[in-house]
C-alpha cells in the first residue's frame, strides 16, 4: 500500500520523506523489517493524530498526562490577563472557554475508569482554584493551615435560594454539621415605564408604570418633584392597587408639567 501511494505520489512529483515516515503495528503483527526503495521505515509505538496520543496497547494514561499538562499550559497563556482582573465571572469564563477546553479535548472518544475520572477532577479543581485565586487553605491553628471545603456560587439566581449544609466527619467522631441559609435580592427594574403624552383639555390620562424587584418594590408618584398634585385636591387622580398605574381625570393646565 506504501509503495502504490509512493507511486502515486511520483506522477505528481510529490516525494515521500521516508526519514519522517514511520509506521506502527499492533500484536497480532509479527515483527518484520518494512522497507520502501531500500529504505528501512522506522516503528513507533505511539503517534498523535488530530491532537490526541494514539498507541496500540489503547492505554489512555499518556493522553491523560497530556491533557493535564495542556491544561496548565492554557492557564499560563491567561494568567497576565487573569491576574489583571477581578471579575470572578471574566475568570470562570476564561478558565471554560481556556484550561477545560483543553483539558477535555477529544473526551468524547475516552473511556475512563474511575480513577481517571478523579484524576482529572483533581487537576480541573487544582487549576480552577488557581484561575480563580481560591485558596484551600483559609484558617490556621498554632500557626498550621487547615484545609477547608469552599463552595463558590457564580452568577447566583433566585434558583440558588436555599439553606446550604456543611457536613464533616471523620474516624472519631459521628457526623456533625452546621446549616446556613442563602437569602437572594434583586434591586428594583423598571418592567413598564411611563411615556410622555399630549393631551386635551378634559381627557383621562393614564400613566403607566410597573416595576420587578425581590422584595417587590414600592412605587411612588411625584410631579415635578414635589408631592402637590391638584387633581389629587380636587379628587380627579387615583392609583389602582392592582397595577400602580396614575389615572388622572378630566386633565387641566394645572396637571401639566412645568417647562
Amino acid at each position: 500500500m506504501l509503495a502504490d501511494f509512493d507511486k502515486a505520489c511520483g506522477k505528481i512529483g510529490l516525494r515521500l520523506n521516508l526519514k519522517k515516515t514511520m509506521f506502527t503495528k499492533n500484536g497480532l503483527v509479527s515483527f518484520a523489517p518494512f522497507t520502501l526503495n531500500g529504505t528501512n521505515i522506522s516503528e513507533c509505538s505511539s503517534y498523535v493524530y488530530l491532537g490526541r496520543e494514539i498507541n496500540m496497547m489503547n492505554d489512555l494514561a499518556p493522553e491523560l498526562s497530556r491533557r493535564k499538562r495542556g491544561a496548565w499550559r492554557a492557564f499560563k497563556s491567561i494568567e497576565d490577563a487573569v491576574k489583571r482582573t477581578k471579575n470572578t465571572r471574566l475568570r470562570a469564563h476564561l478558565f471554560v472557554s481556556m484550561v477545560l477546553s483543553a483539558l477535555t479535548y477529544a473526551s468524547e472518544t475516552w473511556s475512563l475508569r474511575k480513577q481517571d475520572e478523579r484524576s482529572l477532577s483533581v487537576i480541573e479543581r487544582a487549576v480552577e482554584r488557581t484561575v480563580l485565586g481560591v485558596s484551600r487553605y483559609t484558617r490556621t491553628i498554632n500557626g498550621h493551615e487547615l484545609v477547608t471545603a469552599e463552595l463558590l456560587l457564580l452568577d447566583v439566581s433566585m434558583s440558588d435560594r436555599a439553606e446550604y449544609q456543611c457536613v464533616v466527619r471523620n474516624r472519631f467522631a459521628a457526623e456533625h454539621s452546621i446549616r446556613s441559609t442563602l437569602k437572594i435580592f434583586q434591586i428594583p427594574v423598571f418592567s413598564n415605564e411611563p411615556d410622555d403624552m399630549s393631551l386635551l383639555i378634559g381627557q383621562n390620562a393614564k400613566i403607566m408604570c410597573a416595576a420587578t424587584g425581590i422584595p417587590p418594590p414600592v412605587i411612588k408618584w411625584s410631579k415635578d418633584g414635589g408631592a402637590a398634585f391638584p387633581a389629587a385636591l380636587q379628587h380627579r387622580l387615583f392609583v389602582r392597587p392592582n397595577d400602580d398605574h396614575l389615572y388622572v381625570v378630566n386633565v387641566t393646565r394645572e396637571d401639566q408639567v412645568r417647562s
